[in-house]
């Protein structure tokens, strides 16, 4: 009878299962030192993809060197060979061979997003950079060689690579600076919100950070939402940041009482100048509500910086300086609702 296409696929299977078996079996009793096993893992892993046991494939590649030594470079041709790029770039890993797992990678990416299909740009980076995210510190220099490819290609991309990563895995944060400055520098301030936000006390990185809003308010218009939307965050920043030096960020001319009230007051907070910062809330913001919750916060009786917050207020409200006129109702409020906090015999 004529044999069937599944049969004789079947047959020609045989011989291959029976030596996969051996194999195996082989595998088991040899040390994990010597070169004959290196040799079986070799030609196990050959006859895993020609019976097409994906699972035992995948489970094979994925076994660190010292469990399974074998050829790297036999195993990865032949693997590309029969299209099996995800196992070879999964075997490279296994055997601590990351640049070649990362060249095949950007191999491939590249491939996709010359092909122009829809969501290419996507399909092509998104291996790389999952690849990157799970290297440790101590592999910096090549996250940031390889990096560099993804960031030129798309910048949220290139950026998940340092913000996607564990606290535990995360990169020296001064160096991976240097390499945004240098290859991509739109993504510096987005990274340093990162940094920050994750617990950098680094007075540079914040002092950069704030420069970085300036920068931006200065490239766009000053009535447009985008505009608006900085300024909040530099706002924001300012309020919340401890690390940043106040006496550098007021020698800057943006920072002047005609452009920036709020910011620059907030900043003469910072160096205790509490009657600066209080004229401006009053008679430049007009908002007697904000000065008087600058006193709340700032009022600290044991700090002698502090003690006379309140006291410094009631001289802006009775007292102020030319062109302002005096505020004797605010005034009088203040002596009602915190007279203990006032030293009245300087009244």
């Amino acid at each position: 009878s004529t044999a069937t296409p599944r049969r004789i696929a079947h047959e020609r299977q045989e011989p291959l299962l029976a030596l996969t078996s051996y194999l195996e079996a082989t595998r088991d009793r040899l040390e994990d030192s010597s070169e004959d096993l290196r040799v079986v893992n070799t030609a196990l892993l050959k006859c895993y993809v020609l019976t097409r046991f994906s699972e035992k494939l995948s489970a094979h590649v994925a076994l660190p060197a010292p469990l399974c030594p074998c050829n790297v470079p036999d195993c990865a041709g032949f693997l590309l060979q029969h299209s099996k790029e995800d196992e070879a770039v999964v075997l490279y890993k296994s055997h601590g061979r990351h640049r070649d797992a990362l060249d095949l990678l950007r191999s491939v990416g590249q491939g996709r997003i010359a092909d122009g299909y829809e969501g290419c740009i996507e399909e092509g980076l998104q291996e790389i950079v999952s690849y990157l995210q799970q290297l440790g510190p101590e592999e910096i220099d090549l996250i940031c060689e390889y990096s560099t490819w993804v960031l030129e290609t798309d910048a949220n991309f290139g950026l998940r690579i340092f913000t996607g990563k564990s606290l535990s895995n995360r990169l020296d944060e001064t160096r991976t600076l240097i390499h945004l400055r240098t290859v991509r520098p739109d993504c510096v301030r987005e990274y340093l919100e990162f940094v920050v936000d994750g617990g950098n006390t680094t007075e540079e990185h914040h002092n950069e950070l704030v420069k970085l809003y300036l920068q931006q308010l200065a490239a766009v218009d000053n009535g447009s939402d985008e505009y608006f939307a900085l300024k909040e965050k530099l706002t924001s920043f300012l309020r919340r940041s401890k690390h940043y030096t106040p006496e550098q960020l007021l020698s800057d001319s943006a920072f002047n009482v005609q452009e920036m009230p709020e910011e620059r007051a907030i900043l003469l907070s910072r160096i205790g100048q509490h009657s600066q910062a209080l004229t401006i809330y009053v008679h430049k913001l007009n908002n007697e509500g904000l000065a008087e919750d600058y006193c709340s916060e700032n009022y600290d009786p044991v700090d002698d910086a502090c003690r006379e917050v309140y006291f410094e207020l009631l001289k802006v409200y009775m007292k102020p300086i030319q062109p302002y006129e005096p505020r004797m109702e605010a005034a009088m409020r203040v002596l009602q609702e915190h007279n203990a906090r006032l030293d009245t015999s300087k009244v």
